[in-house]
């Protein structure tokens, strides 16, 4: 089992090697991210949410350093392979990438997908109150939750 989990975890290329074979079979695909430092259960419901919108999800993971940027020197609190494990053990998540945002930013890792991604979904936290918009970026609609 634990194989599986682990083969859940790609670079961007076998990423985009995998998303090529699910669109030939013709699976809708999203396509979320974040840094899933302290895995809570929003994130789980949100990863759901997205999930339940696609055939498969993909989970663009910010690295260590992206986290540092953004968050502080004292961050992340779990390494980025310990969180990316984390984020595979989930059956509703297909494949997690690591990526660092110096060279790439989130929207433009969402635009290099969005040729063959279904739809891209972006969660927003607000106090206590949680947002689930889903792109459908083949027809033009947007869902909100």
């Amino acid at each position: 089992m634990k194989q599986q989990i682990v083969q859940k975890i790609k670079t961007l290329a076998e990423a985009a090697e995998w998303r090529k074979k699910l669109r030939a079979d013709g699976k809708k695909l999203a396509l979320t991210n974040g840094c899933f430092d302290l895995l809570h259960r929003g994130h789980a419901e949100y990863l759901l949410a997205a999930r339940e919108s696609a055939d498969a999800l993909v989970v663009l993971l910010n690295s260590d350093a992206s986290i540092r940027r953004l968050k502080g020197p004292s961050r992340p609190i779990c390494e980025e392979a310990d969180r990316a494990f984390m984020l595979a053990c989930f059956e509703f998540v297909d494949a997690v990438v690591v990526f660092d945002s110096r060279k790439y930013y989130q929207w433009e890792l969402f635009f290099i997908f969005s040729v063959d991604f279904e739809f891209v979904v972006i969660a927003s936290f607000s106090h206590a109150f949680y947002y689930l918009i889903a792109i459908n970026l083949r027809h033009h609609q947007v869902y909100d939750s």
